[in-house]
């Protein structure tokens, strides 16, 4: 992967940025993730993270989003067919639209896989 070059001067206040680590609480305090590395600015003490961190930060993340949406639903009948409808918060986080194109696999006697097709 490309690194990409970062700006040593803070967008908020022009003063100098260094990079440190810092602690994310996420998910309203319920996950905390420490030493996270970060553009630091001591003048305006903002921090700002690279894209490569933010990568990093979403990677470590990743599986706590997904297990953060867990929705019951009730499945509906149109025509002669069953309906499960979406969420908008789990199709915002697949990034679905009504015309998205999806994959369904029977997985056991009580799971179904829907897979996102790219």
């Amino acid at each position: 992967m490309k690194k990409e070059k970062w700006e040593e001067k803070c967008p908020i206040c022009g003063g100098k940025l260094v990079t440190t680590r810092t602690v994310l609480d996420l998910y309203d305090g319920k996950v905390t993730l420490k030493g996270v590395k970060v553009q630091y600015c001591p003048k305006c003490k903002e921090e700002l993270f690279t894209p490569e961190q933010m990568n990093k930060v979403d990677k470590l993340t990743e599986g706590i989003q997904l297990q953060q949406i867990s929705l019951k639903r009730r499945v509906s009948k149109s025509g002669r067919s069953l309906v499960l409808r979406i969420p908008q918060d789990i199709a915002r986080t697949l990034h679905m639209n009504k015309d998205t194109e999806v994959e369904l696999r029977v997985k056991n006697k009580k799971e179904f896989v829907v897979e996102v097709v790219a």
